[in-house]
């Protein structure tokens, strides 16, 4: 114990003064910390440390209280801390422990497997995650530390019977020892604290390792060897417990057994679940050709790391309906705690569907620009009119480095509350100025006038009440206005939403079946249950349609209804009811290759005026086009279109190209091709002479079929 406390200093110190009044202070106990065995060596408080202490059975009060009272003891020697021999029995040096670490997995393994060498075994205590479910930090403490569960959420019945187990059997005397590991979004990787508490409060002594229910991969798989050896279960037991310095119990033995030949059943010649995955859709594969996959798997090949999947459903539905796409990533939906990445769009009926979904391990900017490049060669390099998302940094830049055609719009709910959260203080002053404020910030989203969009921006930043790191955050978010910002977005077909409502939408629909313990698997059967339900409601909805009689005299709102889904035919129906209130003027027409005709519409109550622009091209085709956001974010005739069809008298469909968008029989094809011709463009396909043969004389076929 002399050694213990040995100094290099050679000064001398007045020993005596402070020996006396440790003694002074002690002597009402002594005679009770001799018999439970203290040792009566009493250290010079000079070189201690009090806090790396505790593993002593003195009181350290009153050497604090000697040091106090001693004025001959210089301030700088009070600070000098006892050097710690490395070969405590009650100290473990983790710095020789890895402070690299990729997941707790990981950390825990290779803390435990060094752990051997010191006697002394790990576990999980804590861990901070982010909103998004990703794990930010988590600490590693000993097995005899106490988990930082609270108590208050346990019925108080159990709290009394926990507290008299562990004062009568004193069996978990709660160790500080640990180690914190932060994330390093940089590196990609957990690294270790350098602050780490080292000294235990108890002997060390070989504890049995414990393995949780997510921990015995590499013990199944000794498992499957020794069961392919047809050696007896109370043997595997036996070795199992030696090699593994664990403590399992025959049942527990029993149960990894049983999942093991539970694998073995599903799939005699691979025994992973990923295996299981990738053997499912290459089966669908090979029945449709229209199904794809694309996968990455971990550095061992046992794990799938990312992977997109479209069934032969989501393909079509892609290539019909990815002129809008919304793209979104949930959380909590398989064991693995993978997010789960899902493509919808808007059918002819107005319903949500999934047009591509993936499992990724980690939301990052290299694994979005993977997912996004494999769409794109998937659906033969076709890209999204329109892609609308939430503010996700690692999704906006994977957008941008692919979709280069594509129009990236983001949340305006989105948005609102992150405006919300970073301007709240303006909220609690409580003032006239701070609340008018805080309006202008939030109306910079929604306001569709470009002066009074300037206005608020000019106001804000001239503004005392906020300070010049809001103002900067306010810069760099104006500097891509055009995405969130209503006046500045294009007027560009989106569904007639500025929001991911409907991709939430699909998110709750998927995690109603599925949970924390779901498979990936688990996750396919629910999509392809999903897939289902909107097939048969739209038949089911189709069929009742069908039935119902209806009994329209308007010739014009006979052909819609004839033509055109019951979604899009209810939205045109109202748009129609309002367009008697315009008041329409022929502005111009221009002849020549097209006849162009422009309105005047005037809508008196709201005092803002229309451009209705008629075209008619060479093969008696004729488009209406309005400027106006129903008609541009929903590609549907709007009430002004329909004010100038009553002005021309038109009765009938026939000679105007249709929005295939909405029609009930939706074809994608001649969409384009139509498209292509209202453009001036010579179309892609034969051309066909007028008892639909091949017009191989036509000049648009140039001698081929």
């Amino acid at each position: 114990m002399e050694n213990f406390f040995k100094c290099t200093l050679d000064f001398k110190f007045p020993t005596d003064e402070i020996d006396q009044a440790v003694l002074k202070e002690k002597d009402g106990n002594s005679d009770e910390e001799e018999e439970k065995g203290t040792p009566k060596f009493v250290p010079d408080p000079r070189f201690i440390d009090f806090d790396e202490l505790d593993h002593f059975n003195y009181r350290p009060k009153p050497i604090k209280k000697a040091i106090k009272k001693s004025k001959n003891i210089p301030d700088v020697f009070k600070s000098i801390k006892i050097p710690i021999d490395d070969s405590d029995i009650y100290f473990c040096d983790l710095t020789e422990f890895p402070n690299i670490v990729y997941s707790e997995e990981e950390a825990l393994k290779l803390y435990n497997n060094k752990g051997l060498f010191y006697n002394v075994q790990f576990k999980i205590l804590s861990r901070r995650q982010s909103d998004k479910g990703e794990i930010l930090s988590f600490t590693l403490g000993c097995v005899h530390a106490n988990d930082g569960t609270t108590d208050q959420n346990k019925p108080k019945f159990i709290q009394n019977i926990e507290k008299c187990s562990e004062e009568k059997e004193n069996s978990n005397p709660n160790c500080k020892v640990r180690a914190v590991f932060k994330w390093k979004s940089s590196c990609n990787y957990y690294e270790r604290a350098s602050k780490m508490y080292m000294h235990h409060c108890h002997p060390l002594e070989e504890d049995k390792i414990k393995y949780g229910r997510n921990g015995r991969e590499e013990i199944m798989s000794w498992i499957e060897i020794y069961l392919q050896a047809d050696m007896e279960w109370v043997l595997i037991q036996n070795v199992i417990n030696k090699k593994f310095n664990t403590d399992f119990k025959y049942s527990e033995i029993y149960y990894m057994i049983q999942k093991i030949r539970n694998q073995q059943k599903l799939l005699p010649e691979n025994k992973s679940e990923s295996l299981e995955l990738l053997a499912r859709l290459k089966k669908m594969c090979e029945e449709s050709p229209e199904a794809r996959f694309v996968h990455e798997m971990t550095s061992d090949g046992k794990k799938i790391k990312n992977i997109l999947i479209q069934t032969p459903q989501m393909h079509r539905l892609y290539e019909r309906y990815s002129d809008v796409i919304f793209m979104d990533g949930t959380y909590m939906t398989n064991k693995y705690k993978m997010p789960l990445v899902i493509f919808s769009s808007i059918n002819n009926e107005g319903k949500n569907v999934i047009v591509g979904f993936a499992i990724v391990e980690r939301e990052t900017k290299e694994t979005y620009q993977w997912l996004l490049q494999s769409m794109k060669v998937m659906n033969e390099g076709k890209e999204p009119g329109v892609i609308l998302t939430d503010f996700d940094a690692a999704m906006c830049h994977g957008i941008e480095k692919v979709f280069e055609k594509s129009e990236h719009l983001l949340c305006q709910w989105h948005m609102m509350q992150n405006f919300k959260r970073h301007f709240k203080f303006l909220k609690s002053k409580r003032s006239a100025e701070a609340n008018q404020l805080h309006k202008m910030v939030i109306g910079l989203i929604f306001t569709e006038s470009f002066e009074e969009f300037e206005q608020f921006l000019h106001y804000i930043f001239s503004s005392s009440l906020i300070d010049e790191t809001k103002k900067q955050y306010l810069r760099k978010l104006v500097q891509i206005k055009q995405k969130w910002a209503a006046h500045a977005c294009a007027w560009v077909f989106n569904g007639g939403t500025h929001t991911t409502s409907r991709i939430e939408s699909v998110n709750a629909r998927i995690k109603d079946k599925l949970w924390s313990k779901s498979t990936l698997s688990d996750c396919l059967d629910r999509m392809l249950e999903i897939e289902q339900q909107v097939k048969d409601n739209i038949l089911c909805k189709e069929k009742k349609l069908n039935e119902r009689e209806h009994v329209i005299h308007h010739p014009l709102i006979k052909h819609i209804y004839d033509q055109y889904s019951n979604f899009a035919f209810e939205k045109m129906l109202f748009e129609y009811s309002l367009c008697h209130e315009y008041f329409v003027k022929k502005l111009s027409e221009e002849k020549g290759d097209k006849q162009v005709t422009k309105y005047v519409v005037k809508d008196k109550s709201l005092r803002q005026n229309n451009i209705v622009t008629v075209l008619k091209a060479p093969m008696n085709k004729t488009k209406f086009l309005c400027n106006c956001r129903f008609n541009c974010s929903n590609n549907m005739y709007c009430s002004h279109i329909f004010s100038v069809m009553n002005l021309e008298q038109v009765k009938s469909l026939e000679g105007i190209v249709p929005l295939h968008r909405w029609t009930k029989k939706q074809e994608w094809q001649n969409y384009k091709h139509i498209d292509r011709i209202m453009d001036g463009e010579k179309p892609h396909k034969e051309c066909l002479d007028e008892h639909g043969h091949h017009n191989h004389d036509h000049p648009d076929n140039n001698g081929q079929a």
